[in-house]
């Protein structure tokens, strides 16, 4: 049984190891300790310094760089999209201002936007997937479209490519302007989408402005991403060129939202990367070049990754014509 003798020598070795550690911090270990300290303070300070510094010459390039793409757009977009009648699709929840400055970007390249079309959100909604198709099947039957040849994952963006560009499309004639607007008829009635500007006839271009997703480290592979794919790899298959665009900056209201994780992910799907540009910076002037001149590129074939995320292949295509 332990006694109070044994307490008692267990209390004194305690404020005996105090005592020690007191004197000794007081004395020779005061100095080293002070030092490493206030080593260490300045050495945090210097960092912070630094930081601050390449966060400054970051903003000034990036300014520059807008203010650059700014002056210089007239110039490289003047005619580069003469003649030519584009369709922009703005799915549920994106940018206005980005849908804005994309319009603007397409008019100083001589093109006209033929119409905005703004789209509900079951578009890129897998769980209203079965109910998209159904509804899409019935405008399918208004433009005698082969559903079967299509396939269920195609069909959406097929029919909304086939009802909005009824100009002549390579590899696939004309559409008849009729049937395309019953078509459209057919998915207004359903509440599926809203269409606002001219007549759409003759439209053979797309641009589709991508609204902001749930951050996830997964996006690549998400069904919402997969559902984006498809949509815009069905209409460029109908269509002279297509291209998907994104803010890299978050609105207000986003805070957990990523702007380009629609882009990004659908970068990530080889079959319509290879197919449809992409664009990440489409709230930036240099954005909105690019896009103009990766619709234009997209004529004869070219596809692209363009913008200032990690996965783009360069900041605007290449401006040869």
């Amino acid at each position: 049984m332990i006694d109070f003798r044994y307490h008692l020598v267990s209390v004194i070795a305690i404020f005996m190891a105090l005592a020690v550690g007191i004197v000794l911090g007081a004395g020779p270990l005061k100095e080293d300790i002070g030092t490493t300290l206030t080593s260490e303070i300045t050495k945090l300070r210097e960092d912070k310094a630094a930081l601050n510094g390449e966060l400054t010459t970051a903003r000034r390039s990036v300014a520059a760089g807008e203010s650059y793409a700014a002056a210089s757009r007239p110039v490289v977009l003047a005619g580069r999209l003469a003649d030519r009648r584009v369709v922009v699709v703005a799915a549920a929840g994106a940018d206005e201002q980005v849908v804005s400055g994309v319009q603007t970007a397409l008019s100083e390249s001589g093109a006209t936007v033929a119409s905005v079309v703004r789209l509900s959100d079951e578009w890129t909604r897998p769980a209203s997937a079965g109910e998209l198709t159904a509804s899409v099947r019935q405008a399918a039957e208004a433009l005698q479209i082969d559903t079967r040849a299509v396939g269920d994952g195609l069909l959406p963006g097929t029919v909304l490519g086939r009802a909005a560009l009824t100009g002549p499309v390579q590899d696939r004639g004309q559409v008849d302007a009729s049937r395309a607007r019953q078509a459209f008829e057919v998915l207004r009635g359903k509440g599926l989408l809203s269409v606002r500007g001219e007549d759409p006839t003759g439209a053979t271009l797309l641009v589709t402005v991508a609204a902001p997703m749930v951050a996830n480290p997964a996006a690549g592979t998400g069904p919402q991403v997969q559902a984006y794919a498809r949509l815009v790899r069905g209409a460029d298959a109908v269509s002279n060129g297509s291209v998907l665009v994104s803010p890299t900056r978050p609105t207000d209201d986003a805070d957990n939202l990523s702007p380009a994780a629609v882009v990004s992910g659908v970068r990530a799907d080889r079959a319509t990367a290879a197919a449809v540009s992409t664009v990440d910076d489409a709230d930036r002037a240099m954005g909105q070049v690019a896009t103009a001149v990766a619709l234009a590129a997209q004529q004869q074939g070219g596809a692209g990754r363009y913008g200032i995320g990690s996965d783009a292949e360069s900041v605007i295509p290449d401006l040869g014509r």
